[in-house]
């Protein structure tokens, strides 16, 4: 993910609380604790879920409910892309360990079934590892994800396959979160554990 910072945990400011894990999130009781914002919005879609609603160009959009020094975990969420600036490899959805909008790791599925773990130190960004699925995901169509870090090691999954692994060390904790870069995406179920 790239661009400027926005939207909740745009800033890297602390959570509207402090969770511990396991956790698990539906959004049927609201989204209490997690970081404030007007970027984010509870909506229905079937259920309650979580929207990203925005598609700036640039824009990586983040929200999360707090406890910043989580070490090992995994996250996972069901997301629906709901619409992209344009097609193609600038426009995805993520969940990642966060510090700030400027350091992160992220596990990144993108509209044309392109996948990767990224690296943001100090808001200069760089592929861990890269991919591409045979099914690409689809608009409106719910996928899921899971991103799970447990030391050095790094790992994503897409509708529960690795399809992604990659080692650093650069961040040894972080919150968990959700992301947007360029896409309007809905998310739900919410689970973090540890690994």
């Amino acid at each position: 993910m790239g661009g400027s910072s926005g939207g909740r945990g745009g800033s890297g400011g602390a959570g509207g609380g402090s969770i511990g894990l396991p956790f698990f999130e539906d959004f049927e009781s609201g989204d209490d604790g997690w970081d404030s914002s007007s970027d984010w919005n509870l909506v229905i879609d079937g259920s309650t879920v979580y929207e990203q609603p925005l598609i700036v160009t640039g824009q990586f959009r983040s929200t999360f409910p707090g406890s910043p020094s989580l070490t090992n975990f995994s996250i996972s969420a069901r997301i629906r892309i709901v619409m992209v600036v344009t097609p193609g490899p600038e426009s995805w959805a993520a969940v990642c360990r966060l510090v700030n909008s400027q350091n992160y790791y992220c596990f990144a599925i993108r509209e044309d079934g392109s996948f990767g773990i990224r690296r943001r130190v100090n808001n200069v960004g760089s592929w861990l590892n890269t991919g591409t699925v045979a099914a690409p995901p689809q608009v409106w169509e719910w996928q899921s994800i899971r991103f799970t870090i447990v030391g050095s090691t790094l790992s994503g999954y897409f509708n529960d396959t690795l399809v992604a692994t990659a080692t650093d060390t650069s961040f040894p904790t972080g919150q968990l979160a959700l992301a947007t870069y360029q896409a309007q995406a809905h998310f739900d179920d919410v689970s973090a554990t540890v690994p």
